[in-house]
């Protein structure tokens, strides 16, 4: 598996991270996608994917914001 995508599914919340991590393509993802009121997307060469499971939230959000700045934004 890639290292970069590790890397990725590092910044995200557990359960998405989870998620991420659970799917077969992993090393074929180009990009992944959060949006708001959305189920994580990975985009593939052939086009977008859903993972299963809950809905990106915006706590999610600020908690992808909050592990990829070590809880220092500012």
């Amino acid at each position: 598996m890639p290292q970069r995508y590790e890397a990725a599914c590092a910044l995200l919340p557990r359960p998405l991270r989870e998620a991420a991590m659970a799917v077969e393509e992993k090393g074929r993802v180009e990009e992944l996608r959060l949006r708001r009121g959305e189920r994580l997307g990975l985009t593939l060469p052939e086009g977008e994917v859903s993972v299963p499971g809950a809905r990106i939230t915006g706590g999610d959000l600020e908690a992808v914001l909050d592990i990829a700045t070590g809880c220092s934004r500012y």
